[in-house]
């Protein structure tokens, strides 16, 4: 091959350089969908399901505590920060699993080695560099038509890390398609290890933008409006690419800015309000073309906040939170218990009360219905209805 093409074929699989090739003796194909919601940040859990009926609560938070007549009660304990109101209407329809004191034994309060610990499924003192997601598809076979899973935005995806994954990144179908199309397919056989892998690897994206560009010539348009919120996009771009025939086992965003240690209300407030409304346009959007028993959504987040708020009206780094998972195949319902504000660790945080691992052996063994995974070592949540 002449220097200059290999440059240029160098150049442009930069463009998506996280595409890999992945063959399989028996592969899977699932027509169900996983969306998963990162919460950047570490998201205060006690603000989102608050323990109204708990005094203790109050006492901890003499600025921040939700009132409870503002409460949006789910039972006489627990409840929705008033934000989250379209999140009741999902609670209503029996379709949101609530799991409390989600975290892991010795919890790191760093944001860097914590989602690190979380993307990995590790343990705290365990140091990995395969993604949980990308070791379950190596381990089980499971595989996708267009790419085995789809990031929409800016946000960190090593979940995804391993060997042989094809993955892609991008704010939008068409922004991706007009970036890639002078993408070339290569042809011929390179004895060279590498050069044979970056070569198969352009081939893939190559692949991948004209299955983009005849999906996308006169593509079907959604009828669901959609508000003005990044993330709602980013769900609109997944409900358009699924009308359009294009799925992946897997696809992620991210809804950044949960790191409140000062003046923490109005920017928690913004964010919630902006994720339940997003939420529940994506519902909509999902319904419209009959997808919404077919997608699990699951949110994670690399920690919670502490209990006690701070001199600054925020709160800082702190351990086990709530998440959730939704969707038309969730029992809706409260999952594990709520840490108590009573019963707090040395350093005056919650004690998990579940392994975040437990979520992801539920997306596998419940969703997926997947066994003979490293996650058969931790116990699913039953809030999978079929």
């Amino acid at each position: 091959m002449e220097r200059r093409n290999f440059i240029k074929l160098s150049f442009l699989t930069v463009l998506a350089l996280s595409m890999n090739i992945k063959v399989f003796g028996d592969e899977i194909k699932s027509d169900r969908v996983v969306v998963f919601i990162e919460l950047d940040g570490g998201n205060d859990g006690l603000n989102t399901v608050i323990p109204y009926g708990d005094d203790r609560y109050y006492s901890l938070r003499s600025s921040l505590a939700i009132k409870k007549e503002d409460v949006i009660a789910l039972d006489d304990k627990l409840g929705f920060h008033p934000k989250l109101q379209e999140m009741k209407k999902i609670w209503d329809e029996d379709e949101l699993a609530v799991i409390l004191g989600v975290g892991y034994e010795n919890p790191n309060r760093s944001h860097f080695r914590s989602i690190e610990i979380w993307n990995t499924a590790s343990d705290s003192d365990e140091y990995l560099t395969d993604g949980w997601v990308g070791k379950v598809f190596s381990q089980s076979g499971l595989k996708g038509d267009f790419s085995d899973t789809i990031t929409i935005g800016k946000g960190e995806n090593s979940l995804f890390a391993h060997k042989g994954m094809n993955n892609i990144v991008f704010n939008s179908p068409q922004s991706f398609v007009k970036k890639a199309k002078d993408v070339p397919y290569i042809d011929g056989f390179f004895d060279d290890e590498m050069l044979s892998y970056v070569v198969s690897t352009q081939n893939e994206l190559h692949n991948a933008v004209e299955l983009l560009k005849n999906k996308l010539t006169n593509p079907e348009k959604l009828n669901t409006k959609f508000p003005k919120y990044k993330l709602a996009d980013n769900f609109k771009n997944i409900a358009f690419l699924l009308k359009n025939g294009i799925k992946a086992p897997v696809f992620k965003v991210t809804l950044s800015g949960f790191d409140t240690h000062s003046n923490q209300a109005p920017t928690h407030e913004r964010l919630l309000e902006e994720f339940s409304k997003s939420l529940d346009a994506f519902r909509d959007a999902l319904i419209e073309i009959g997808y919404w028993d077919k997608v699990l959504i699951m949110t994670y987040s690399e920690f919670g906040r502490r209990p006690a708020e701070n001199a600054s009206k925020g709160t800082d780094h702190g351990t086990a939170s709530v998440h959730f998972m939704i969707g038309g195949g969730v029992k809706g319902g409260f999952y594990s218990t709520q840490p108590s504000l009573e019963d707090l660790d040395d350093n005056g945080d919650l004690k998990y009360t579940i392994d975040y691992r437990s979520l992801y052996s539920t997306v596998v063994k419940k969703w997926w219905k997947i066994n003979g995974t490293f996650l058969d070592a931790y116990s699913p949540i039953d809030c999978i209805r079929v």
